[in-house]
């Protein structure tokens, strides 16, 4: 069932044939591994890279040709989403996370078909061993794809990377095809400029402050609890602006009339929804980009709520100490307790407050909550999602 590989490479751990799912046969067709090497962390469907990833997917579903893909970043997830919607074949390798029991893993899988819409005669999805760092596994994987493509796409892969340093090697050189090549020229992320704390405070000067306010920014992916197929199906249809930028959260967050809570960074990995006490003149210098995240820490879209109103579902104000103070503390309390290390970043400075769980919305009216937004344009377009008072951090 696998072709011959003629090239020695470091061997990737797939896991046997009996326990591939979807339709093994779809990898004795003639196959097409596409290539593109990183990207934009926040792209758009109108990048070229994109328009053309999509056109070889469609390219080889009209050809009855099996697209090799994968899964773990934007660029390989676009494909495999864009295979399931041409209904052409694709063989999904995929990694299995370390220590995760035979029916967790089948529903793991299970999961990747729904979550991408896949359908099990047009897709072999093939699961293989990851190491403990998942990212230590994808030279070999990158090498298992193309030994076993028939004929190789490069979209905008970049010079003297290595996916460049595979297609100059024997024999895949003569496998290439140029047909939906372009520059690699990634496009940088886009964030919002923010407004100056001077300015901030003379368009607030007549709320009394007595809010808490739940910051919000772009989101690299899917929103929680929404399906890769849905994100990537928005990226596809995308001109100009990114469809999960700061904005279009804020917006997906009044639709939804709810702040979703995360576990990512809190203690016990329990899910908290946190907001911060900050007044909005105040917290504009902490909106600063993280370098390592590709992100900024908060960007100047948020949703304030007096804080009387919060303390009734349970917010409270997060105490700060050492590390060595949190292990002595009962689990309740470790919930809202943030530590820091000597000499790092001082948390305290935000003046957190969480919530255990989600923060509904819907109950709020005008006199408890407002929606603050970086511009009076941005203003104008968020006041068609929510009944609550919408105010500009501008004069502009």
């Amino acid at each position: 069932m696998e072709k011959a590989n003629s090239t020695h490479f470091a061997p990737l751990r797939t896991l046997p044939p009996e326990t591939w799912i979807g339709d093994p046969g779809v990898l004795t067709r003639p196959t097409l591994l596409i290539l593109n090497s990183r990207q934009n962390r926040y792209p758009v469907g109108d990048e070229p890279w994109v328009r053309q990833t999509i056109a070889a997917v469609q390219w080889a579903a009209q050809r009855d040709m099996a697209v090799l893909s994968s899964l773990g970043m934007i660029t390989w997830e676009l494909i495999t989403w864009a295979s399931a919607e041409a209904f052409g074949d694709v063989v999904v390798v995929v990694g299995l996370p370390p220590n995760l029991g035979r029916r967790a893993s089948v529903d793991w899988h299970e999961r990747i078909f729904s979550d991408f819409n896949l359908i099990d005669q047009h897709t072999c999805l093939i699961p293989y061993l990851e190491s403990a760092k998942p990212k230590e596994s994808w030279a070999a994987r990158d090498q298992w794809l193309f030994a076993h493509a028939d004929r190789i796409a490069p979209v905008s892969v970049r010079p003297n990377g290595s996916l460049a340093e595979l297609m100059d090697r024997e024999p895949f050189r003569h496998r290439i095809s140029e047909t939906f090549r372009v520059p690699y020229d990634p496009r940088p992320p886009s964030f919002p400029s923010i407004p100056e704390p001077d300015e901030v405070h003379e368009v607030l000067r007549d709320l009394e402050w007595d809010h808490v306010v739940h910051w919000t920014r772009a989101n690299a992916g899917p929103w929680p609890g929404e399906t890769p197929a849905s994100f990537y199906e928005a990226l596809a249809r995308s001109r100009g602006a990114y469809p999960r930028d700061a904005e279009a959260t804020l917006a997906r967050i009044l639709t939804e009339q709810r702040i979703r809570a995360t576990g990512w960074r809190m203690p016990l990995g329990r899910a908290m929804t946190s907001f911060s006490a900050l007044h909005p003149a105040d917290m504009m210098p902490l909106m600063v980009r993280q370098r390592r995240f590709v992100r900024m820490s908060y960007e100047p879209y948020g949703i304030a709520i007096r804080r009387e109103v919060l303390e009734t579902i349970g917010g409270q104000p997060v105490r700060y100490g050492p590390p060595a103070e949190q292990k002595t503390l009962p689990a309740v309390e470790r919930l809202f307790f943030q530590s820091g290390k000597p000499g790092g970043y001082d948390w305290s400075v935000e003046q957190e407050w969480r919530v255990k769980g989600e923060v509904p919305l819907d109950a709020l009216n005008p006199e408890e909550a407002l929606v603050l937004v970086p511009t009076l344009e941005c203003a104008k377009r968020i006041r068609e999602w929510t009944s609550l008072p919408v105010r500009s951090l501008r004069n502009a």
